[in-house]
């Protein structure tokens, strides 16, 4: 069965957006991980594992309308085996945001930062954790 790439090119512009957006987040979030500063926010570990794991899907998504829209065929054909494979790589990068998160809050008691409960943002949706040095970076905006 063929497709329409017409169609097919509409849903590649739709994803471009989610692959761009999830991109910037993902390595603006990978780089304040790894960024030891005075002060450091640490996002929660569900925040920055969902995250990567949106921006592998995003990437698996662009492929596979890539892949349908030079072919001309459905997804029909594409064997089972390669979406498990894909739900294994989402998985996976879901499960080394929650790690990298970890192993930052870890690192971050062993260099002798402290936890600013003052700059402590916890929510339903969203949380987050500051870390400073000193208790006077607490204390200073």
């Amino acid at each position: 069965m063929r497709i329409n790439r017409f169609k097919s090119s509409g849903y590649l512009i739709l994803l471009m957006p989610f692959l761009w957006v999830s991109g910037y987040f993902s390595l603006r979030m990978l780089t304040s991980l790894s960024s030891y500063e005075n002060l450091v926010k640490v996002y929660s570990p569900i925040n920055n594992a969902s995250l990567l794991a949106l921006f592998s899907l995003s990437v698996i998504s662009f492929l596979i309308m890539v892949i349908t829209f030079i072919s001309g065929r459905s997804l029909n054909w594409l064997p089972k085996i390669f979406l498990m494979f894909f739900l294994l790589v989402v998985t996976l990068s879901f499960t080394y945001g929650w790690y990298i998160t970890e192993e930052t809050k870890k690192e971050l008691n062993e260099r002798g930062y402290i936890e600013c409960d003052s700059k402590r943002d916890l929510g339903l949706k969203y949380s987050s954790r500051t870390y400073a040095l000193s208790p006077d970076m607490c204390s200073s905006d």
